[in-house]
C-alpha cells in the first residue's frame, strides 16, 4: 500500500502569503514602481478602453468589470462553495450550543464544547486563509489597473482634459473632489459593487449545480489500481 503524500505544511503558505502583501505595499507606497506600471498598464488599455478620454465614465465601468469578473473567478476556483457553507453551519452550531449551555449554566457542556473549541478554531482558521489565496493574485491585476486608472487616465490633463461628470443631483461634478473617497472611486464603486454580486451569486450557484458536480467527478476522478 502507497503511502499519503506528506501534507504540506500551512507555515509556507502563509509565509508566501506575508511576503505578496509586503510586495504590494511596496508597490503601492512607490510612486516611481507605480508610474512604471501604470505606464505598462496604458499600453494595453489606453487603445481598448481609453477611448481617447471621451467616456471616462465608460472607461471605469468596464475598468472595474474587468477586475471584479477576475476577483470574482478566482475566489469561484480556490472556494469550494459546499465546504465553506458545512464550515459556517458547524461554527454557527457551536456557538448557538456554547451560548445556551453558558445561559443554563451546564458546566458539563460546556466543557466538552471547550474541548472542541481548538477543532472549530481550526476551520476558522484554514477558511479564513483559504479565502486570502486569490487576494494576493487579485492585487496584482486590480493594482496596475488602478494605477493606470489614477495616473495614466484620469489624472493625466492630456488624456481627459476634462474631469468633469453629470449626474441628476449634480452638474459638472469633478472626479477629484472627495467625500469619503474621490468621485471616480465611488463612481468605479457604485457600477462595479452590484455586478459583483451578481457574478458571485451566479459562480455560486454553478458550484452547486448537479451538472458543474458531475463534470467535476469526470474531469478528477482517477482509475482504479490493484
Amino acid at each position: 500500500m502507497a503511502s499519503p503524500a506528506p501534507q504540506k505544511k500551512p507555515a509556507s503558505s502563509q509565509f508566501i502569503m506575508i511576503i505578496g502583501f509586503i510586495l504590494v505595499f511596496i508597490v503601492l507606497f512607490n510612486q516611481d514602481i507605480r508610474a512604471k506600471i501604470g505606464a505598462a498598464t496604458g499600453y494595453v488599455f489606453d487603445p481598448v478602453i481609453g477611448f481617447e478620454g471621451q467616456y471616462p465614465v465608460l472607461t471605469i465601468f468596464l475598468c472595474g468589470a474587468i477586475m471584479v469578473f477576475f476577483s470574482s473567478l478566482l475566489r469561484h476556483i480556490f472556494t469550494d462553495w459546499k465546504k465553506t457553507a458545512r464550515v459556517q453551519a458547524t461554527m454557527q452550531t457551536f456557538q448557538k450550543e456554547f451560548r445556551e449551555a453558558k445561559l443554563s449554566n451546564n458546566t458539563y457542556k460546556l466543557k466538552k464544547l471547550t474541548e472542541m473549541q481548538p477543532e472549530i478554531m481550526k476551520l476558522q482558521t484554514g477558511m479564513s486563509s483559504g479565502q486570502m489565496k486569490p487576494t494576493i493574485i487579485t492585487m496584482l491585476v486590480v493594482i496596475p489597473i488602478f494605477t493606470w486608472l489614477w495616473s495614466g487616465f484620469i489624472g493625466n490633463p492630456e488624456v481627459v482634459s476634462y474631469p468633469y461628470f453629470d449626474t441628476p443631483w449634480a452638474f459638472h461634478a469633478s472626479f477629484f473632489k472627495s467625500t469619503v473617497f474621490p468621485n471616480w472611486v465611488l463612481i468605479y464603486m457604485t457600477l462595479s459593487i452590484p455586478l459583483s454580486q451578481v457574478l458571485q451569486r451566479a459562480f455560486k450557484m454553478v458550484s452547486w449545480s448537479a451538472w458543474w458536480t458531475r463534470i467535476k467527478e469526470k474531469r478528477f476522478k482517477r482509475p482504479s489500481t490493484i
